[in-house]
């Protein structure tokens, strides 16, 4: 990161980013452990997310409505998906969503938010959250425009605008000072000729292939949502009946929450948006956050709103909540049994360690990756509509290869190069990427 050299592609002077700087920064603090690190970032996701969803919800008063939501956000599918994927982008956002959330609704200073805290400290909070997740993911730091958008719609149809222009202008400040915050990195992705690849994934899958109905219930990977997440769905629409005053207007917001994550997901799916995503789940985590509050203030509604009406109905419908919360995380209780959330045993080194050479015996080369975006191991640049390509140094990618900078010229010869060798329009793929040191 101090050299000011970008090894991406065929190598920039562009600036490098801040992610490279902060974990050699972690590595030289825990003597160059590498494998400790990545296992801390990849366990810590699950709980840290757990943790900041109790959190959000602490203001409300209410230790069963801050247990509730914690639970529930924790037995989503979304973020064991994310982890048997081996998406960093996605944990990430899992763990900082409900942080992200929980800022947006102290700088609204509404309802039981209110002097929680002061709108500057909400927003150089948010600020450094957002900062943080996109280390990992640029497009990642897109999340917190998403749960803004939600929570603004939601007071538009529970009709209390009370904290909104406070929301938007944390929000937008935020954004803001965590651009400053990726400096000089941050000015590379608006860098003159450079594409959308930065931002997002390295190309887009095939249209389609993820339903609404499987999107609703979290189910992108190998922790399969039974039907019984349909009970957190009951549990979740309990406050919007029984709810009065601020908690029903949170409860509202927190479903327009989900409701934008859920339609970035589907529209992500169809190819509708201007920035790939590198995985479904980091949608999914907006619309598991919103349920997991929506639930929650549930919670806080049996505790107050629920003690004002005589035994009827209302006791019946807490009754099928009740139901609906403890099926809705039954499946995340049998999956836990597992114990490796079905993440792989080996990874790209182990696969494709006896394939390639030795830098330090036969001197320095590269690597051309193409294929499905799904199982590519570094990100790249698109290829066609559902592949993309990608070059690595001296053997199989690391964390330096999953950030990518603009297309540049030089790396756009490769890809032409490809593109002519697969058209059938040249049969000297080698003498083309020879000058690209490709081996």
């Amino acid at each position: 990161w101090w050299s000011g050299w970008w090894r991406s592609g065929l190598g920039t002077d562009l600036g490098v980013p801040t992610q490279h700087g902060v974990l050699g920064l972690l590595g030289w603090i825990l003597f160059g452990a590498g494998g400790v690190m990545r296992s801390i970032l990849l366990l810590a996701a699950i709980p840290v997310g757990a943790w900041g969803m109790s959190r959000t919800l602490a203001p409300m008063g209410s230790r069963r409505a801050s247990a509730v939501a914690g639970l529930v956000y924790l037995a989503l599918p979304v973020g064991f998906n994310a982890l048997a994927g081996g998406s960093l982008a996605a944990l990430v956002a899992y763990a900082a969503a409900p942080w992200l959330l929980g800022q947006l609704a102290r700088a609204s200073s509404s309802g039981s938010f209110a002097g929680h805290s002061s709108l500057a400290s909400a927003t150089l909070a948010l600020a450094v959250v957002t900062a943080l997740t996109a280390l990992f993911a640029p497009v990642a730091a897109l999340v917190v425009g998403v749960i803004a958008l939600g929570l603004v719609v939601g007071s538009l149809v529970a009709g209390n605008l009370r904290g909104t222009g406070r929301m938007l202008v944390a929000g937008s400040v935020a954004l803001v000072i965590a651009a400053a915050l990726h400096l000089p990195w941050a000015l590379s992705l608006v860098a003159e000729g450079g594409q959308w690849a930065p931002l997002g994934a390295s190309g887009s899958t095939e249209p389609g292939t993820t339903s609404l109905v499987e999107l609703l219930r979290f189910d992108t990977g190998p922790m399969v949502a039974t039907v019984l997440v349909w009970g957190l769905f009951v549990a979740g629409a309990y406050p919007l009946i029984l709810g009065r005053g601020w908690r029903l207007v949170w409860a509202i917001r927190a479903w327009f929450v989900a409701l934008a994550g859920w339609g970035v997901a589907w529209a992500a799916e169809w190819g509708a948006l201007p920035v790939p995503l590198p995985s479904t789940e980091l949608a999914l985590v907006v619309a598991g956050v919103g349920l997991a509050m929506a639930v929650g203030v549930g919670a806080a509604v049996f505790e107050v709103d629920l003690l004002r009406h005589s035994f009827g109905w209302r006791q019946l419908l807490v009754v099928l909540a009740g139901a609906g919360l403890i099926c809705g995380i039954f499946p995340a209780v049998g999956a836990a049994f597992d114990g490796r959330w079905s993440m792989p045993r080996g990874d790209y080194d182990d696969l494709f360690d006896s394939l390639l050479v030795d830098p330090e015996r036969d001197g320095a080369y590269r690597v051309l990756w193409i294929g499905a975006d799904e199982v590519m191991p570094a990100r790249g640049w698109p290829l066609d509509a559902t592949s993309s390509f990608a070059l690595t140094d001296d053997g199989p990618p690391d964390n330096r290869d999953q950030l990518v900078a603009p297309l540049d010229a030089d790396t756009r010869r490769v890809r032409d190069a490809v593109r002519e060798a697969a058209t059938g329009r040249s049969n000297r793929m080698g003498r083309l990427l020879a000058p690209a040191g490709v081996r």
